[in-house]
């Protein structure tokens, strides 16, 4: 019985790691439709190059933050649930960070 209980227990918590990668796997390919719509048409809006906003790359740039915080929240859950994705997650948060860093100039 407790053999298992561990067993449902590793099997929900890989579960859950697997929706949560498939939801931030989601966000990106969202954000990536935002930048592909700026990169058509939003940079020619004169407004943006007034005021430095323009609806899909500012969309874009708040799914990233979104992103990284999701990311940051899978590598402790990797970790608690013994799932050795932590270098490949860190990779992938370093990138997410240095696309927002990117947008904000």
């Amino acid at each position: 019985m407790g053999s298992y209980l561990y067993i449902d227990n590793r099997q929900a918590g890989l579960r859950n790691f697997s929706g949560e990668l498939t939801r931030v796997q989601i966000q990106y390919l969202e954000s990536t439709g935002y930048l592909q719509k700026f990169m058509l048409s939003g940079f020619h809006e004169p407004e943006f190059y007034i005021s430095g906003k323009q609806q899909d790359i500012d969309r874009f740039l708040s799914l990233q933050k979104s992103i990284s915080t999701d990311l940051a929240t899978l590598r402790k859950h990797a970790e608690r649930n013994n799932i050795h994705a932590d270098k490949q997650l860190e990779n992938l948060q370093r990138l997410s960070a240095q696309t927002i860093t990117m947008g904000a100039y």
